[in-house]
C-alpha cells in the first residue's frame, strides 16, 4: 500500500505517491521490492497500471480547520502529511499545526523538503526534523518530540482538541512515538495523569496510516 501524496484541490486529475526502493541482501542474494522496484525500474512515464483504493476513513483531516494537527511521518510516511499540508496550505483558518519528519540523511533523504520549508514559514506552522545518521549519535522523530521544549507545545496542542497523526512503520517507530506522547502527557499534565489515563488520552485522540513489515 503507499498513501496519496496529492490533494483534489490543487492537484486536480492526479494522484502522487511517495515510492522509495526497497533493495537489500540476504544470504548472498540481492533482493528487491516486487512494487518498489516495479514502480522505479519498469515503468516509463506515460505507463498505464492498475490499481484500487484501500480507504482509512480515520486518517483524514478533522472537519474544522481549527483544530490543531500534530503529524509524525518519517521517511515515505510524510506522503499523507504532504496530501494534508497541500489541501489546506492556504486556508487562513488552519489552526497550528507540527510535522515531524525523519530519515538518515537531510541532503539524501529530505523527501519534499523545498514544499515542507515553505510551509513551515506560515503563521502557527512547525516543522521539526529528525535526520539519524547526520550526527554520532541516531535521532529519531520520537527523540524529537520528547524535548522539553517540544514536548510542551505538543502537549499545548493535545490541551487544546489536538489531533495526532502517525504514518510509517507500525512495527516500532509508531509504539516508540505512542510511548513519547503518554509520557509528554504524565509529565505535563496538571492532572497527575496515571500511565493507564495518559495511554486511553493518546488513544483517543490518534490516527493511524501504518503498515508492518
Amino acid at each position: 500500500f503507499y498513501s496519496i501524496a496529492s490533494s483534489p484541490n490543487r492537484d486536480a486529475g492526479e494522484i502522487h505517491i511517495c515510492v522509495a526502493a526497497v533493495r537489500y541482501e540476504t544470504l548472498e542474494r540481492k533482493r528487491h521490492g516486487v512494487t518498489s522496484c516495479f514502480l522505479i525500474d519498469r515503468c516509463p512515464i506515460g505507463s498505464q497500471i492498475p490499481v484500487f483504493i484501500q480507504r482509512n476513513p480515520d486518517f483524514r483531516l478533522p472537519q474544522s480547520p481549527s483544530t490543531p494537527k500534530i503529524m509524525i511521518g518519517p521517511g515515505t510516511g510524510v506522503a499523507p502529511f504532504r496530501s494534508f499540508i497541500r489541501h489546506i496550505y492556504n486556508d487562513a483558518s488552519v489552526a497550528d499545526s507540527m510535522l515531524f519528519f525523519g530519515s538518515r540523511h537531510n541532503k539524501a533523504d529530505y523527501l519534499y523538503g523545498e514544499e515542507l520549508e515553505a510551509w513551515s514559514k506560515a503563521d502557527g506552522c512547525s516543522l521539526i526534523t529528525a535526520f539519524s545518521r547526520d550526527q554520532p549519535e541516531k535521532v529519531y522523530v520520537q527523540h524529537r518530540i520528547s524535548q522539553p521544549e517540544r514536548a510542551k507545545r505538543v502537549w499545548e496542542l493535545i490541551q487544546n482538541d489536538g489531533q495526532i497523526y502517525i504514518c510509517g512503520d507500525g512495527w516500532s517507530m509508531a509504539s516508540d512515538v505512542r510511548q513519547s506522547l503518554e509520557q509528554l502527557a504524565q509529565k505535563y499534565s496538571n492532572e497527575n495523569l496515571s500511565e493507564e489515563d495518559a495511554k486511553k488520552l493518546i488513544e483517543s485522540r490518534i490516527h493511524l496510516d501504518v503498515w508492518v513489515v
